[in-house]
């Protein structure tokens, strides 16, 4: 993974990688880079992937494969990690091996853990509702699910980005969901209220290396850096726009029954990563947060959200381009029903990077 996991764009300096597996001149996403390429190139069936920022799913519609990033909470981690917004989830080749991942690494909670604590205080010991798998093979009859879409929003992307996922939609339609128009007010200062907040905490966690150690690669010391200025009047001021987006974000899904809420992954196929990126990593914000436009809210309020790959740009040697799913919390099983909807009825799989190898 890139150092730290400060970058959606994927490559390190330490290791000299990785590269798209579609084509390595360019990037293959970040910052669980390494887990994407891996499971693309056939080296394994699933691998493991943190997300504070569109981690896991960026990679995974980089580099053509599904990836589920849980609702915050829904996976543990075995300490308290400094981040309001990381959580885990994985990556793997089909939806089905997604959906199986999901429900090993989603167990039941022992009562006294961080994350049961942290939903009703240890009194009852429940924390999140369980993990399941309803109805993910129930797909040749989609009426029963509603997508939100915020037109606007869906079509600031590239043309071949916005071809490919309305296709996706139509293909979706045809299985009987039914499309709702809504809109989400505010969402440039949500996407930097989200930025100042990941930054901040990335600053907090990697603030004795960024002052010890002198080998961190550039673009991390940016990143730490520009994460120590924030305020605590800038972080209580994101934190006060968080609370109106996951009260916004929650009457959404209500009042308009949402199964879940759909834009493409990401507004562009992957980057070109070039002979001086290779020599001296890539320190570049507008395109880091151009590539971040779509995937924040899950991280930023706490919903789960899945990357499916549903076509290839033509404009960009055919590299991949996929379809994001934000659902509600706790919410998981909807979302891979329609990845494995999406999975049988466009056949991503028949078309797959040259150095694919067949393990399993």
């Amino acid at each position: 993974m890139t150092e730290g996991g400060v970058t959606p764009l994927g490559y390190t300096l330490a290791y000299r990688g990785p590269f798209n597996p579609w084509n390595a001149s360019f990037y293959s996403g970040g910052s669980s880079s390494g887990s994407a390429v891996a499971v693309a190139l056939g080296i394994c069936p699933v691998a493991v992937g943190f997300d504070g920022g569109g981690s896991i799913r960026i990679p995974s519609a980089m580099s053509g494969v599904y990836g589920l990033a849980v609702t915050f909470g829904r996976i543990p981690f075995e300490r308290v990690t400094p981040s309001t917004m990381i959580k885990s989830g994985p990556i793997a080749i089909s939806s089905a091996d997604a959906a199986l991942a999901y429900t090993l690494m989603a167990g039941k909670l022992p009562h006294d853990h961080f994350y049961a604590r942290l939903y009703d205080g240890g009194v009852k010991g429940g924390g999140p509702p369980p993990a399941h798998l309803a109805n993910f093979h129930d797909v040749s009859d989609l009426s029963d699910v509603r997508l939100g879409i915020f037109p606007e929003y869906f079509q600031d992307a590239s043309d071949s980005v916005v071809k490919a996922c309305t296709h996706a939609i139509d293909t979706l339609k045809q299985m009987g969901v039914t499309v709702v128009e809504v809109k989400i007010p505010h969402l440039q200062w949500m996407r930097l209220a989200h930025g100042l907040k990941i930054a901040s905490e990335f600053a907090q966690t990697w603030d004795l290396k960024y002052h010890t150690v002198s080998s961190l690669e550039a673009n991390t010391r940016i990143t730490v850096s520009i994460g120590s200025t924030v305020s605590a009047l800038e972080i209580l001021a994101a934190e006060r726009l968080r609370s109106y987006a996951f009260d916004y974000m929650r009457d959404i899904f209500s009042n308009h029954n949402l199964t879940a809420f759909v834009t493409p992954t990401t507004p562009i196929s992957a980057p070109r990563l070039t002979d001086e990126a290779q020599i001296f990593g890539e320190s570049n914000s507008p395109l880091v947060l151009d590539i971040m436009k779509f995937i924040f809210l899950a991280n930023f309020v706490g919903m789960p959200g899945m990357s499916v790959p549903v076509g290839h740009d033509e404009t960009n040697s055919e590299l991949p381009i996929a379809l994001h799913l934000l659902g509600n919390h706790w919410q998981e099983a909807k979302l891979l029903r329609i990845s494995n909807a999406l999975e049988q009825k466009l056949n991503f799989a028949a078309r797959k990077p040259k150095e694919r190898i067949e393990i399993f």
